[in-house]
């Protein structure tokens, strides 16, 4: 493939979309990376989501507590910070990936998975213009629960919620 200059087609305050290569993409403004959070409520035997309106696609969203890693923080002090932001919760965490590409089709998008066993829920702190409702999934009955989430109107499954439900074995 030759080689081009990538060219920006529009600059936003969070992204850009970009061509190169007749190839079309999103990148993130300064190639900030993101953490997403997997919280396991061992005691109760519950994982932890959330749900939000997600304009891209025009529903509430059902995933996983996720968000962006700020200058000078690693990839699990940004997920402990998300995690008490988005939930309330804390916790120990008991895994960490390598760095994953999100949607490499798409955009640039690249993060970390990070495992957390919730030991604590206190309150949310969320940002002005968040609007976030917690929600806990029995592990035992997680299916039951996923196929009464496909019926809400008005709310779409995220797929690493999805996929992760469907294969739930306790190591991720």
């Amino acid at each position: 493939m030759t080689k081009t200059k990538e060219i920006v087609k529009y600059q936003g305050k969070f992204a850009s979309f970009c061509e190169k290569n007749t190839w079309e993409y999103i990148k993130r403004k300064n190639n900030q990376k993101i953490v997403t959070i997997i919280p396991i409520d061992c005691i109760n035997n519950e994982i932890i989501f959330i749900k939000q309106w997600r304009e891209a696609v025009g529903k509430y969203v059902v995933e996983f507590p996720a968000g962006l890693i700020d200058k000078n923080e690693v990839p699990i002090q940004a997920a402990k910070r998300e995690l008490m932001e988005e939930t309330g919760y804390e916790g120990e965490v008991i895994f960490a990936s390598p760095l994953l590409s999100k949607s490499a089709g798409i955009t640039n998008e690249c993060g970390y998975i990070i495992k957390i066993n919730v030991t604590f829920k206190g309150d949310q702190n969320l940002q002005d213009n968040e609007k976030i409702e917690v929600l806990k999934c029995p592990i035992i009955g997680r299916f039951r629960w996923l196929k009464h989430l496909e019926k809400e109107k008005n709310t779409i499954i995220d797929g690493q919620v999805y996929l992760y439900l469907l294969n739930f074995a306790g190591e991720l």
